[in-house]
């Protein structure tokens, strides 16, 4: 399993062997601290991920020495709390703990399950777990095979939803939880120690983005270290432009870096944002060539979350290397913004947004199905169910018979996480963090150096979870922060309204009157982009750069006899699918996520399995 957990090569891999055990980690030579840690009853812990302080009896208290190994300092707490430590434990991690005196292993994430930990087991067999799900399906006591209905969401969606996974008898361990193994591999206990809940606070608009500031400044004060270089991926939104904001406030000197495939509207907003702050601004430029560099880059560590193309970093690891830890703003707008609400404008003169509530299950699955372009759909050439019927069946309420209402405040599971309503469902996306795309994202900046959004911090969490669903959708809290914070980089329009952030309130004929004038000034003034698969926007586009490029098809064709192994799979449909994208069908993000599936290792040893049964057959 070893392989799968080596990205850079420079990782040093140890091994702990006893007890019933056998745990392997790949760690960063003086970044890493040992592991395992020895608490004062002789249990072992192990941990993954950044833990950055302890709420308790006392309070929240950040950890003294940042720099300290991270297992020690679970240790600690394991000493003074037992295993309610991780209720308290505020970061992004997963670990474990190894009971020594009676053998029990207990597996356990943070509040937002952002480092995923894997595991399986069946009678007879032991109990395997790994922080990488490729890993896992390599280890010899495992035979993998994919579900259809978890197949079908990989296609359709392009994710795995709460603890799901597309491999038989694989799941994740649920967010804020717990889960507990006796020495025969069976599981003796599981606490979800963490749900959240939806308790809106009316406060003034100043008042929160005061509030959003303070917290900022709070987590910085205690988490910035002087023996480290920042950087920060900078877009021209909002979000980013807040934490590079407050780490200048704080005295530092970032490098920002913006990814972007030409100097375009939102590179050059991004370059007068960092060129404001007075802080040296990068181009990561991508060429035409970077997402076929993509895909041979990120499908080896997939966790079938997102395709190849949404682990954006992973093209620019030696400019990403030249700072320590890369900072971003990841999850600040869906937090804090609408993304997450179906919204409907009232007839009116500029009239505010508001939102069109989902009242039912069936809604949510209808609503989030047709959020994208072209809509969510399992393409032609997979034998799998439909993914609206398999999405349907996973979220269902808590104990509930079939065919029974969805109403509001009654508690609802999503493959396997429970939320308390539909409320909670719509609005926390990020629980577990793997049903974001953001993970994706985060994971690519992982794999190459230190990552560090501050909404991950649970003090965040609590603080949107306060914040009425009309003031994200009219307020814009993150906008309102940048305004407080620093009120020049307020003044700099934001990349893809064209409004400055001062006024980027969706209300009122001040906000329509500027946004119809940059729109306007757009038309007349702004150069083309020089490629009919880029934009002003920081994103490629994935359907003109197939008719472009033919990097896809050397994939199908490589792929061929992998195809042909795999029963699921039509190679006749998969031809027709890419000659019909061709021909001006919008196929893309089918032929996306089959790229994605093909180069996983796990495909091909499932596709080995599928030979090996023939050849007995």
């Amino acid at each position: 399993m070893g392989d799968g957990l080596v990205v850079s090569g420079a990782e040093r891999l140890t091994s702990y062997e006893g007890d019933g055990v056998s745990v392997l980690v790949s760690s960063r030579p003086g970044v890493d601290g040992e592991q395992p840690a020895t608490t004062d009853d002789g249990s072992l812990v192990w941990i993954h991920g950044d833990p950055y302080g302890f709420e308790g009896r006392d309070g929240y208290r950040p950890r003294t020495d940042p720099a300290s190994a991270d297992a020690a300092y679970c240790a600690g707490l394991y000493d003074e709390y037992g295993m309610r430590f991780v209720d308290g434990l505020n970061g992004e991690f997963a670990g474990l703990v190894l009971d020594r005196e009676d053998g029990t292993v207990h597996l356990f994430t943070d509040r937002m399950g952002s480092c995923p930990l894997f595991y399986a087991g069946a009678d007879g067999s032991p109990l395997l777990f790994s922080s990488r799900l490729q890993p896992l399906g390599s280890h010899p006591a495992f035979t993998p095979s994919f579900d259809p209905d978890y197949l079908a969401e990989f296609f359709g969606v392009q994710k795995a939803f709460g603890t799901a996974t597309p491999l038989v008898g694989v799941r994740k361990v649920p967010p804020a939880a717990v889960l507990s193994f006796g020495p025969d591999g069976a599981e003796t206990d599981r606490r979800v120690y963490w749900r959240p809940e939806y308790r809106p606070v009316e406060r003034p608009p100043a008042d929160l983005a005061g509030a959003i500031v303070g917290t900022l400044r709070e987590v910085f004060a205690e988490r910035l270290r002087d023996d480290l270089e920042y950087g920060v991926l900078l877009s021209g939104g909002s979000d980013s432009r807040l934490v590079l904001g407050a780490l200048t406030e704080c005295g530092r000197d970032p490098t920002a870096f913006h990814m972007a495939n030409w100097m375009s509207r939102e590179a050059r907003t991004a370059e007068r944002i960092a060129h404001a702050a007075g802080v040296e601004f990068r181009l990561l430029r991508r060429g035409a060539d970077y997402h076929e560099r993509l895909l041979d880059l990120a499908p080896g560590f997939s966790d079938y979350v997102g395709v190849f193309d949404e682990f954006v970093a992973s093209g620019f690891a030696d400019e990403l290397a030249s700072v320590d830890v890369v900072l971003t703003g990841y999850l600040g707008d869906t937090m804090f913004g609408d993304f997450p609400f179906r919204l409907r404008k009232p007839f009116a003169p500029f009239p505010p947004q508001v939102e069109d509530p989902v009242s039912s299950i069936g809604e949510f699955v209808d609503w989030y199905l047709n959020r994208y372009a072209p809509p969510n759909r399992v393409p032609d050439f997979l034998d799998a169910p439909d993914v609206s019927a398999v999405m349907r069946r996973q979220i269902v309420r808590e104990g509930a018979d079939e065919g029974r209402g969805d109403g509001d405040g009654t508690a609802i599971r999503h493959h396997g996480v429970a939320y308390p309503s539909l409320r909670e469902l719509q609005m926390c996306e990020y629980y577990p963090l793997t049903n974001q795309f953001a993970w994706a994202n985060t994971e690519s900046v992982r794999r190459i150096t230190g990552h560090w959004s501050p909404f991950f911090d649970r003090r965040f969490v609590d603080l949107h979870l306060s914040v009425p669903v009309r003031d994200r959708i009219r307020t814009n809290p993150i906008d309102r922060a940048v305004c407080e914070l620093s009120p020049s980089l307020a003044e700099i329009p934001h990349a893809t309204t064209g409004v400055p952030l001062r006024r980027s309130a969706r209300s009122g004929p001040a906000y329509f009157l500027t946004a119809a004038a940059a729109r306007l000034r757009r038309a007349i003034e702004e150069d083309h982009p020089p490629a009919p698969y880029v934009s002003h926007d920081p994103w490629m586009d994935e359907a003109e750069l197939i008719r472009h490029h033919d990097f896809l098809r050397a994939a199908i064709e490589r792929n061929e006899a992998l195809i042909a192994a795999l029963p699921f799979l039509d190679g006749d449909a998969v031809d027709r699918c890419y000659r019909e994208h061709l021909a001006g069908e919008n196929n893309w993000r089918d032929l996306y996520a089959l790229a994605t599936f093909l180069e996983t290792p796990l495909a091909e040893r499932v596709a080995a399995e599928h030979r090996a049964d023939g050849d007995r057959g």
